[in-house]
């Protein structure tokens, strides 16, 4: 069931304001609630040169919204407690490393993002081995556990360490266990890649990926979002993600509204995305637009205080 048309009317207001305001093109936005659509709306253009309206379906890459789709599968088949050193022997100080200190950002991975050599514009495919080589070369962030950054290289480390326990490329595996299953058909690997003849198990082999790979190369769209985050807060066919402050399996953990609150932020060149739940009223929230790196989190807050009537002047913020 729709909002009444005056609340509808006012999230209209709403997003043309911020579009507006932060010069962006197209934006489709959508809230749900007990695994129900609320409302999905798009404004504006997915393309302006060929005057394409963003609509309902219009696919987007989701940059870092692809973590949680990572930390799924990782802990569906990878005990959180194993050292990267039973999957990933080559990578130094593999042993003091876990599974689970990937998925919460407190292994000290450096991020590959931050190297002077990324460029967060290329579509050129780069095999994974090359990407986690590149990660074995720079020195880490800290000791393992001894503190937390949000880090690009530990999505990327996980998703190689899966391809390399199960002998199947991550594309693959998230296909047959997550994506088919769940019927999310508008959600890929935004450039898939072409799987190679395999190597030895545990060397940096098995295919090649974007730079994003596992962390930031997933296109969707908010429908498929919306059923995902559904998916995800019954914790029925895929593991629930956890609340572990700061961050943990693709969610930075915080409140709204004086309520439990996941979300993730994620930009590529020339789009961004946003993505929430909000566990306790088993709602979710996700943006998407065709602008480069804008904060989306306050329009997707607003947007779930109207669909869901929750009065936008409640104390309590995300931190």
């Amino acid at each position: 069931m729709l909002p009444p048309p005056a609340v509808l009317a006012r999230l209209d207001a709403t997003v043309r304001f911020v579009m507006r305001d932060r010069h962006i093109g197209g934006l489709v936005v959508g809230v749900s609630r007990d695994g129900v659509t609320v409302v999905v709306r798009g404004y504006g253009y997915a393309d302006r040169a060929h005057r394409r309206r963003a609509s309902v379906q219009t696919v987007f890459p989701i940059g870092s919204l692809t973590k949680s789709f990572t930390a799924a599968l990782v802990r569906e088949d990878l005990r959180p407690d194993d050292a990267l050193a039973r999957y990933v022997p080559a990578y130094p100080n593999a042993s003091e490393i876990t599974i689970d200190e990937l998925l919460r950002g407190t292994a000290g991975i450096p991020d590959y993002a931050d190297d002077d050599a990324f460029d967060r514009s290329s579509r050129e495919p780069v095999a994974p081995q090359t990407l986690v080589a590149r990660l074995a070369a720079r020195p880490p962030a800290f000791p393992p556990g001894a503190g937390f950054a949000y880090s690009n290289g530990d999505y990327a480390l996980a998703a190689y360490a899966y391809q390399c326990a199960t002998g199947r490329p991550y594309a693959a595996s998230l296909q047959r266990r997550i994506l088919r299953p769940l019927g999310l058909e508008r959600t890929a690997i935004a450039n898939p890649y072409v799987p190679q003849a395999d190597r030895a198990a545990g060397s940096l082999a098995q295919g090649s990926a974007t730079l994003g790979f596992g962390t930031a190369d997933l296109q969707s769209d908010v429908p498929d979002l919306l059923a995902w985050y559904a998916a995800l807060d019954a914790g029925t066919v895929v593991p629930a993600p956890r609340y572990l402050p700061p961050y943990a399996d693709g969610f930075y953990d915080g409140t709204v509204f004086d309520r439990p609150f996941r979300f993730a932020q994620g930009y590529v060149a020339g789009f961004s995305a946003y993505g929430a739940t909000l566990p306790g009223a088993h709602a979710s929230v996700v943006v998407l637009a065709n602008e480069d790196a804008v904060d989306l989190g306050p329009l997707a807050r607003s947007a779930l205080a109207l669909a869901l009537g929750i009065p936008e002047a409640a104390p309590g913020g995300t931190h």
